[in-house]
């Protein structure tokens, strides 16, 4: 599986985790945390999420309330 993160993606990723880390010491670390867990998640488990829309696949973050997207 490749992983591709689009650039738009990315600076999204680092404004919430800086966003985060202002709100609360640690928790823009522990944002950062477990997106790396649930991407690594996603390059084992690449199908078990359900498609939708036949497009796309996705995953809630547990803690966060934030979704990754797949294709």
């Amino acid at each position: 599986m490749t992983v591709l993160i689009l650039p738009e993606a990315a600076q999204e990723f680092e404004d919430a985790a800086v966003y985060f880390e202002g709100e609360q010491s640690g928790l823009g670390l522990q944002f950062r945390n477990e997106v790396d867990t649930h991407i690594r998640w996603i390059i084992k488990n690449p199908t078990v999420t359900r498609q939708r829309g036949g497009i796309y696949r996705r995953v809630n973050l547990r803690v966060f309330r934030i979704i990754l997207l797949t294709l």
